[in-house]
């Protein structure tokens, strides 16, 4: 099982260099293109869930493009989250005071701000 999860890993890798590539508008996977603090990593992977392995790109145009790529070359599927197209809350200022180790999860990442839309988008308002 172990050898399976690495060949897709490598197929997923492969697939998405090819994409960046073919399409500057590709950023990469969220996973990626955030640093949480490192006591709270395992936080911040589950607040992504789903979202975690999915590509962030600039436009939902670029991502169909990607889409249409990764079927006509028979490749892996992948999630993609359009930043031109993406809506997410801003954290509710009120969270923030909850003090202690209760954080809102963005606030415990570093990231570009042009990738906010897709950090809302994929936490919402977790903490």
């Amino acid at each position: 099982h172990v050898k399976e999860d690495s060949r897709q890993s490598a197929k997923n890798s492969e697939a998405l260099q090819a994409l960046k590539a073919l399409y500057k508008g590709v950023r990469g996977r969220l996973v990626d293109l955030c640093i949480p603090e490192e006591r709270y990593r395992n936080a911040v992977t589950v607040a992504l869930g789903k979202n975690l392995e999915a590509v962030v790109v600039d436009t939902t145009e670029t991502a169909l493009g990607c889409v249409r790529y990764l079927k006509e070359q028979r490749l892996v599927s992948m999630t993609f989250i359009p930043l031109n197209n993406v809506q997410g809350r801003p954290v509710d200022d009120s969270i923030r005071t909850f003090g202690g180790t209760c954080k809102p999860i963005a606030d415990v990442m570093k990231f570009d701000v042009s990738l906010e839309p897709a950090i809302r988008y994929a936490i919402g308002q977790a903490l």
